[in-house]
């Protein structure tokens, strides 16, 4: 914090900010930057420990990278169970926020076949039915990954939609079948899938 203020004097003293009432100033967005730069490095390094003081102090939960990925995201890509935990608390937290590709952080989770991560997720009531860039569900990820742990709980859960067309026209269970997964298109009928 100390560095923060002289830095700030010197940029005052050297008219490079100015404050005016009333407005954010430099010296708040610089702050800000550095704050969201912090917990940045904090996610992916892994360090639990800085994620609720960043946050605290002020830090964007919310912050994301060149690719869009939030640092919810990069906690869910590292699989890192307990900073996903700590970032979903966090006050204001986007838990549908798509990034460059349209996936969410569900999308994410199913990607890296982590069952923890996509049950807090379903838990803390994610949506269930967006479409990436492609036009796939969460459910159709996991369906393409196979992974019938995760088909099983996503049927399971209230107002998942079944049938919805990625940009090629494919439902879940049509891409089950492309797949010759007869175990995963048994499933998807049972449950109601056309």
């Amino acid at each position: 914090m100390k560095k923060i203020i002289i830095i700030t004097g010197i940029l005052c003293l050297a008219g490079s900010i100015s404050i005016e009432s009333g407005q954010r100033t430099s010296t708040q967005d610089m702050r800000q930057s550095i704050l969201n730069e912090r917990l940045m490095s904090a996610i992916l390094s892994n360090k639990k420990v800085d994620i609720q003081p960043l946050i605290k102090a002020g830090a964007d939960p919310n912050v994301y990278n060149q690719d869009g990925n939030t640092v919810l995201m990069l906690a869910i890509l590292h699989g890192n169970f307990e900073l996903v935990r700590i970032l979903i608390a966090a006050r204001g937290i986007a838990l549908n926020r798509q990034n460059n590709k349209g996936d969410t952080a569900l999308m994410l989770a199913i990607l890296r076949d982590n069952l923890d991560i996509v049950s807090t997720l379903i838990r803390v009531k994610t949506r269930l039915n967006t479409q990436n860039n492609d036009g796939n569900t969460a459910l159709m990820l996991a369906v393409l990954r196979g992974n019938l742990v995760l088909i099983r709980l996503l049927i399971g859960t209230r107002g998942l939609a079944l049938n919805i067309q990625n940009n090629d026209g494919n439902t879940a269970l049509m891409l089950a079948s492309l797949q010759g997964r007869v175990d995963v298109v048994k499933v998807l009928m049972a449950a109601g899938a056309r």
